[in-house]
C-alpha cells in the first residue's frame, strides 16, 4: 500500500526490501564513515540516524537524508582493486549515469543521497526501461581510455574468486574441483575472445534491476554499484538485465539500438540484430558463470562481525549450485555453428561501427 510504497522510498537507491532498521555500525563501519565525512568537509553533527541495508557485496547507511555511505566487504575488495574502487562511480556520477560521489576511500564511498524507487519485477514493460535503455547506451557510447583501459572486470572477478574457492565447496555446488572450474573459465575467456575479440565499450558489467534507480520526479533512470564496471561487452550488460526477464527484452533490446544509433551516428548493419542476439547469448551463458564462482567465494568466506554476510554457507552453497546450473543450461543450448557464425560476423560488424563512428 502507500506506506510499504513509502517505504521503499526511504531505502537506500536499490534494495527491494521494505523500510530501514536503525543499526549503530560497527566499530569498523564506524571508522570508515568517520573517515569519508572528513575527506568530503562533512560535520559530524549532521548525522542524526543511520539506516543500513545489506545486500550481497556491501553495507549501505544513509545519513540524514543527503548522503549514503557504502562500506564495501571483504568479497568486493577481493573482486575490486584498491585502485578501481569508486573509479568508475566517479565518472559515472561526473556525467549524470550515477549519483554523485563525495569522497571515496579503499573502503568505503560516500555519494549523494538521490530519491528513487526499486524496479519492480515487469520493470521492462514500464516507460522507465525505455530511459534505460537510452541510458545504458549513453555509457556504451563513452571512453573507457585511462589508467584501468586494460582492465578486464569480468575475468578478473571470476579468477579472483576460483583462486580463493575452496575445493571442498566447489564439488558440493557443481561437482567439479576448482582446478576444474578453472579450466572451464580459460576456455570461456578463450571462446569469447575468439568470438567477439576484445572489449569495446565501458560497461556497467552487473547490470540488473537492483542496481537500477527509477527516478519518479526527473522521469529517469540512473545506475548503482560500479564495481564490476570497465571495458567489457555491450551485450554482456544488455545479456545481464534480459535474463532477469526474457520474455520482456525484445523491445528493450530495440529501444538501446535505437539510442544506440542516435548517440554513435551508426546506421544498423545489415545482419547485426541477428549477431547481436547470438553474442547477447554467449555472454549470458558467461554471465550465469561468474555469478557461480561469486557464490562459490561468499560459500567459502568465513562470516565476520562486518561481514556478516559471509556466515550462511547452505544457502550461498545452493545459489551457487542454482546458477552453475542455468550456465550448463544456456551452454548446452549454444551450438557449434553459432560460434562459426559469430566469428564470422561479430567482429567485421565492430569493425565496420568504429570505422563510422570514427567519420
Amino acid at each position: 500500500g502507500q506506506q510499504q510504497t513509502q517505504q521503499m522510498r526511504n531505502v537506500w537507491f536499490v534494495l527491494c526490501l521494505q523500510g530501514t532498521s536503525s543499526v549503530v555500525p560497527s566499530s569498523t563501519h564506524a571508522e570508515a564513515i568517520k573517515r569519508l565525512l572528513v575527506i568530503g568537509d562533512i560535520e559530524q553533527s549532521e548525522i542524526r540516524s543511520i539506516g543500513s541495508k545489506q545486500n550481497f557485496c556491501n553495507s549501505v547507511y544513509k545519513i540524514e537524508s543527503a548522503y549514503v555511505a557504502k562500506v564495501y566487504s571483504a568479497s568486493a575488495k577481493a573482486r575490486c582493486p584498491v585502485s578501481e574502487r569508486g573509479y568508475w562511480d566517479e565518472k559515472a556520477g561526473e556525467v549524470g549515469l550515477g549519483p554523485r560521489v563525495i569522497a571515496k576511500t579503499e573502503d568505503a564511498l560516500l555519494l549523494e543521497y538521490v530519491e528513487g524507487i526499486a524496479p519492480s519485477a515487469d520493470f521492462l514493460t514500464t516507460k522507465y526501461a525505455d530511459h534505460a535503455a537510452r541510458r545504458l547506451a549513453e555509457m556504451h557510447a563513452l571512453s573507457f581510455s585511462g589508467p584501468h583501459a586494460s582492465a578486464r572486470p569480468l575475468w578478473r572477478s571470476i579468477e579472483t574468486a576460483l583462486s580463493k574457492t575452496k575445493d571442498s565447496v566447489t564439488k558440493a555446488a557443481t561437482e567439479l574441483s576448482a582446478d576444474d572450474l578453472r579450466s572451464r573459465a580459460a576456455h570461456l575467456r578463450s571462446t569469447v575472445i575468439d568470438c567477439l575479440g576484445e572489449p569495446r565499450v565501458l560497461a556497467h558489467g552487473d547490470c540488473k534491476f537492483s542496481n537500477l534507480l527509477l527516478l519518479e520526479e526527473r522521469d529517469d533512470v540512473l545506475f548503482l554499484d560500479f564495481e564490476m564496471s570497465g571495458p567489457n561487452y555491450a551485450e554482456y550488460d544488455l545479456a545481464k538485465l534480459c535474463r532477469q526477464c526474457a520474455d520482456d527484452c525484445d523491445l528493450f533490446i530495440e529501444a538501446y539500438n535505437y539510442y544506440t544509433q542516435r548517440i554513435t551516428n551508426l546506421q544498423t548493419v545489415h545482419q547485426s540484430t541477428e549477431i547481436q542476439r547470438l553474442a547477447i547469448s554467449l555472454l549470458a551463458t558467461v554471465s550465469w558463470f561468474e555469478a557461480a564462482c561469486f557464490f562459490l567465494l561468499m560459500a567459502s568466506s568465513p562470516s565476520t562481525q562486518d561481514d556478516t554476510k559471509s556466515g550462511d554457507s547452505d544457502a550461498w552453497l545452493q545459489l551457487a549450485r542454482d546458477r552453475f546450473t542455468a550456465f550448463l543450461v544456456a551452454e548446452s543450448a549454444f551450438t557449434d555453428s553459432d560460434l562459426v557464425t559469430l566469428r564470422r560476423y561479430y567482429p567485421k560488424i565492430k569493425v565496420e561501427q568504429e570505422q563510422r563512428r570514427r567519420r
